[in-house]
């Protein structure tokens, strides 16, 4: 099931969930800088509250992603902790260069695909 939560108007930024079973896909479009990093921080919180076995943080549509974007992947890396199995679908230089050049990769598994991230998910 995909369900758009929104964003507030005129910030930029986009955010879907696709919930499916004890797996969730959260899709970002947009950007993601300091003014819209804090409304994917609560997103992504909400979604760890219902403690699923993974999640996928899908970058694929991020037109512009910025230090406070690479600091909320950290923070979601961090708050999913043992329970919840994170994941980041980034490629290209808007999204995949920022987060290699800050070495985010280090601590967040980043895979080119969402087909990529569920396989290796699954595999877990």
């Amino acid at each position: 099931m995909v369900q758009p939560t929104g964003s507030p108007p005129g910030d930029g930024l986009t955010l879907s969930t696709e919930i499916s079973g004890a797996s969730v896909v959260l899709r970002v479009s947009g950007v993601v800088d300091m003014l819209t990093a804090s409304t994917l921080t609560r997103q992504v919180d909400a979604l760890l509250d219902t403690a699923p076995s993974w999640l996928i943080i899908d970058l694929s549509d991020v037109t512009f992603l910025a230090s406070a974007g690479l600091e909320a992947l950290v923070i979601a890396q961090h708050r999913a902790g043992s329970t919840t199995e994170l994941a980041v679908v980034a490629d290209g230089p808007i999204t995949r260069r920022p987060i290699t050049l800050t070495a985010v990769d280090q601590s967040v598994r980043v895979y080119a695909t969402e087909g990529e991230a569920r396989e290796a998910l699954d595999d877990r």
